[in-house]
């Protein structure tokens, strides 16, 4: 794609390249707009600009693109284990295939992969959305039901990445969706609290930032990045053992972004354990203790975040090297985290 914008540039064509990622803006463009709050508040040329020098300027401040963090101590308890999952994708072909890994309390796993290799399967299948084929999920020690609510009460959180269809209900009003989930906190017998949950909303809005929400405010008139943190505001501050984050920073600004990654890491650090799956190498680089990747439906290589590279996750994500690891060989990354 870069390399067909340069030849449309360089034969008289004039591009407006618009996207958060950074290292797109510094590799795409001659010069660079910065917006913040509806407004341009920089233009400059792609000369010497560096990510940390952009970042800044669209959140008014000095921002981590990869937060400090120290080295995960897991415990040798498991709160997800997947054992030989097989399920079906939506033309009947094996979307996962026969795959096993397991998370521990205190740790943060990432799922690397190309969009389309099993990855949305695998977390319905968690999530309880989908019934596996064949194989065994255990959620903090209890065999998986196959339905969402048994499994939120079995300990997960789930951030779902189609926060429209799955996350949110579009239609009702921020306090609810922001409370849903949560109803035994604000309950008083078979009554919900109202002035209680609302309160509740409200203080949510205003630490995760949701900008132009009013707690009467129909969800769907928000814009994306604001309805997923929306949800992240939700199922992040859930009790919950286990957290299934997916796609935790789409659509998301910079600030934003480094806030959830800091929760996230502040909930490993208190003995959470976290599964984020992304698109993105740079959020699974920044964020975790050990890196799954999925092919085919496979996990074809697990490593300590510490020992690897883009380059060589890249490859693996690719099917350049795709000789699946035995389940020992991922057990002993495991046991190296602890």
């Amino acid at each position: 794609m870069f390399a067909t914008m340069q030849a449309l540039a360089k034969s008289g064509h004039s591009i407006i390249f618009i996207t958060h990622k950074l290292r797109e803006v510094l590799a795409a463009s001659d010069r660079i707009s910065v917006m913040r709050q509806g407004r341009i508040v920089e233009t400059m040329d792609n000369q010497g600009v560096t990510a940390d020098q952009i970042a800044s300027l669209m959140v008014g401040r000095s921002v981590l693109l990869r937060v400090a963090k120290e080295t995960a101590r897991p415990s040798q308890k498991k709160l997800l284990a997947v054992s030989a999952l097989t399920a079906l994708g939506e033309r009947g072909e094996a979307a996962v295939n026969n795959l096993s890994f397991d998370i521990f309390e205190g740790e943060i796993v990432g799922l690397a992969g190309v969009q389309g290799n099993g990855q949305d399967e695998l977390v319905e299948c968690i999530a309880g959305l989908r019934h596996p084929v064949e194989g065994a999920i255990e959620i903090c020690g209890r065999v998986a039901e196959g339905n969402p609510l048994s499994n939120r009460k079995a300990g997960l959180a789930y951030i779902p990445a189609d926060r429209g269809g799955l996350g949110l209900s579009l239609l009702s009003p921020i306090w609810e969706n922001m409370t849903v989930g949560h109803l035994d906190e604000f309950s008083r017998g078979p009554f919900i609290d109202n002035a209680k949950a609302k309160a509740r909303s409200s203080e949510l809005i205003k630490r995760f930032d949701v900008r132009g929400a009013d707690l009467q405010k129909r969800s769907g008139a928000l814009s994306g990045g604001n309805q997923q943190k929306v949800q992240i505001a939700r199922e992040l501050t859930r009790d919950a053992p286990l957290i299934i984050a997916e796609q935790p920073s789409q659509g998301v600004d910079i600030g934003a972004i480094e806030a959830i990654h800091r929760i996230l890491v502040d909930m490993r650090d208190n003995g959470r354990g976290v599964f984020v799956i992304s698109a993105d190498l740079d959020e699974i680089f920044s964020i975790s203790d050990r890196i799954l990747v999925i092919y085919r439906g496979k996990i074809v290589a697990s490593f300590l975040t510490s020992e690897t590279n883009p380059e060589e996750v890249g490859r693996h994500m690719g099917g350049l090297d795709d000789a699946a690891p035995s389940a020992a060989q991922i057990s002993k990354e495991t046991a190296d985290v602890r």
